[in-house]
């Protein structure tokens, strides 16, 4: 067994024997010191953040630093625009002074003017008495007034409210100077006015005694157009009972008037089918001797018949060109009058014709043509609007208006 006589001798054993460390550690350090490693560590991280903390506190207080020097320049520009404000204020006061002699100047003669003012109350009071019978009958009219003026006090602090968001100090003292250097001269005017208002004073006293008389014939017709009120309000009444059952007489005849319409519409809408239906009869009739001046033996062809003789003969018909040449008022078969060759006519019969006429009959002549079998459009009817006329020259539709045909433009017929 070894024996340990220096700490050299300690250390080499530790060496030899690593297991040993703890158990000797365990021996050495108290609960206290063996918990040092790790409150080390924590102290560590601890210090870590204080480091970071402070880094962020020193740019901070970088930026703060900056904040500060713009913040002191700002108040150097503040005080040097005190100076030019306190300059002004100065001027302002002085100027002030000056007013206040000249306003003293002023009352002296407005006193004056007072008392001949007073004497000026004392007979506009008679005048009052006078009046006062005339006010109570406007009061109504006064009542409306003092709700606009309420409307317009409303407007004025609300206006008041926004101009004292407005207002700067500086902006305020620059105002002020410049509406101080208007009232000087205003106060120039008013002193040039006050002597014409003596005058116009003197001159209004003269209007005030012919006023009084004015208003003593007011008076009177001011009663008198009482009276006639009265009796106007009496015929008023008459005439809104009489109004009321002419509005009553208007609602029945409005109903009357309505279901009549309606009547009407439906009517007409019935004597057009059967115009339509009368005219179809009767060019069905007649079709074989209006066209027979313009093509050879022309004969009105049974058109279901027709459409099946097509499919029984090969032709590839889709429903709807079958159903679009069902619907084809008349078919007529002939021969070019030039040629010989056989030719079918599709027409359209209308009682009044109209674009939409032509563009249809148009689209069925032309599937019959794109199948093999010659066609050419035509409509026949008692009228044409312009539009539809000019579309049929356009389109090379034939144009049969009661009975007669205009076939100089169609190349077909030449």
């Amino acid at each position: 067994m070894m024996e340990i006589h220096t700490v050299d001798d300690l250390i080499q054993i530790l060496r030899e024997h690593p297991e040993w460390r703890d158990r000797l550690r365990d021996v050495l350090f108290t609960e206290e010191e063996k918990q040092a490693p790790d409150r080390l560590r924590r102290v560590e991280e601890a210090l870590d953040r204080l480091t970071h903390s402070h880094e962020r506190a020193i740019s901070r207080l970088e930026r703060l630093e900056a904040s500060v020097e713009k913040l002191w320049e700002s108040h150097q520009q503040a005080l040097a625009r005190l100076e030019r404000l306190e300059a002004s204020v100065e001027k302002l006061w002085e100027s002030h002074q000056q007013a206040l002699a000249r306003l003293e100047r002023l009352e002296a003669s407005v006193e004056k003017l007072w008392e001949s003012h007073q004497q000026a109350l004392a007979r506009l009071e008679r005048l009052e008495a006078s009046v006062e019978k005339l006010w109570e009958s406007h009061q109504q009219a006064l009542a409306r007034l003092e709700r606009l003026e309420a409307s317009v006090e409303k407007l004025w602090e609300s206006h008041q409210q926004a101009l004292a968001r407005l207002e700067r100090l500086e902006a305020s003292v620059e105002k002020l100077w410049e509406s101080h250097q208007q009232a000087l001269a205003r106060l120039e005017r008013l002193e040039a006015s006050v002597e014409k208002l003596w005058e116009s004073h003197q001159q209004a006293l003269a209007r005030l005694e012919r006023l009084e008389a004015s208003v003593e014939k007011l008076w009177e017709s001011h009663q008198q157009a009482l009276a006639r009120l009265e009796r106007l309000e009496a015929s008023v009444e008459k005439l809104w009972e009489s109004h009321q059952q002419l509005l009553e007489e208007v609602r029945e005849l409005k109903q009357t008037v309505e279901r009549l319409t309606n009547w009407v519409e439906r009517l007409s809408t019935e004597v057009g089918k059967w115009r339509g239906y009368t005219l179809e009869l009767r060019f069905h009739q007649r079709a074989s001797a209006i066209l027979g001046y313009y093509v050879k033996r022309p004969r009105v062809v049974d058109l279901g018949l027709f459409v099946e003789d097509l499919l029984d003969a090969g032709t590839q018909l889709t429903d709807k060109e079958k159903q679009e040449l069902l619907q084809i008022d008349e078919l007529v078969s002939a021969k070019h009058p030039h040629t010989g060759e056989p030719i079918h006519i599709a027409i359209e019969v209308s009682w009044m014709i109209f674009p939409a006429d032509v563009e249809r009959i148009s689209k069925r002549a032309a599937i019959l043509t794109q199948h093999g079998v010659q066609t050419f459009p035509a409509v026949a009817g008692e009228g044409i609007t312009p539009d539809a006329k000019e579309l049929a020259q356009r389109e090379k539709v034939l144009v049969i208006l009661d009975g007669a045909v205009d076939m100089s433009d169609y190349s077909w017929v030449r």
